[in-house]
């Protein structure tokens, strides 16, 4: 099973576990790993919700350090899925290495 399965599991777990736990937030776990880089803005389309649901499922998942706010400001936040970022960069650099 690759390193990017197992995050995802174990953050489904740790997510599932948690006392923020909601279908809200739950949600834009699935989306995720399609979009690791996510702003408020975008997570209304995404879910197709309003921007207060939104910015509550951020903040749900953000409870648990699934992703975290990159730009330390309070407009124009910009969230990261970091350690799933960081499983891409190295999987890019194995990949390099290996020459495919």
């Amino acid at each position: 099973m690759g390193r990017r399965v197992r995050l995802l599991r174990a953050d489904q777990q740790a997510l599932t576990n948690h006392a923020a736990a909601t279908v809200a937030a739950i949600r834009p776990l699935d989306r995720l790993p399609d979009h690791p880089i996510v702003r408020p803005a975008f997570a209304v389309e995404l879910l197709q919700t309003t921007t207060p649901a939104a910015k509550k499922a951020i903040a749900a998942l953000e409870t648990t350090d699934i992703p975290t706010e990159c730009t330390g400001q309070n407009r124009a936040t910009v969230y990261g899925y970091n350690r799933l970022l960081s499983v891409l960069r190295a999987d890019t650099a194995e990949a390099g290495e290996t020459g495919w």
